[in-house]
């Protein structure tokens, strides 16, 4: 299995828009009793690589420094963080944000990833020659 503790090679992406089309502010509502979105982050965090929320957000920017502060925000341009934006245009910011050769995109509304979950996916990439 990969060692993930200090890969720089790799970073975890979450997206999270303030302006979800369906439920209003979706990525913050309770979830077992905390904002959907801190389940993926925290799963993410606890497999040792650099987390990164990307959001135009200052409510969700608020929360992720109260229940998972040591995940790093990238503030996303509002022209990609409308209701035609897609997860293509902002992981293209991403990479032109950040210096990695690999992106693990997880999504707030998978709560059920566990970080062995991660883990196992990334170990797969990468012993099947996915690059």
């Amino acid at each position: 299995m990969i060692n993930l503790k200090n890969n720089s090679k790799i970073k975890v992406l979450i997206p999270l828009r303030g302006g979800s089309k369906g439920i209003k502010k979706k990525n913050l509502k309770s979830f077992n009793g905390k904002p959907l979105f801190t389940w993926v982050t925290n799963s993410a965090l606890e497999t040792n690589l650099e987390v990164f929320i990307s959001t135009e957000d200052v409510e969700i920017k608020e929360n992720i420094k109260s229940f998972c502060p040591h995940a790093k925000i990238l503030d996303r341009p509002k022209e990609i963080a409308a209701d035609d934006s897609s997860t293509e245009d902002v992981i293209n910011h991403f990479i032109k944000s950040l210096d990695c050769e690999h992106i693990v995109l997880l999504q707030a509304t998978s709560p059920l990833t566990k970080s062995s979950d991660i883990s196992l996916a990334i170990d797969k990439y990468f012993s099947n020659n996915c690059r």
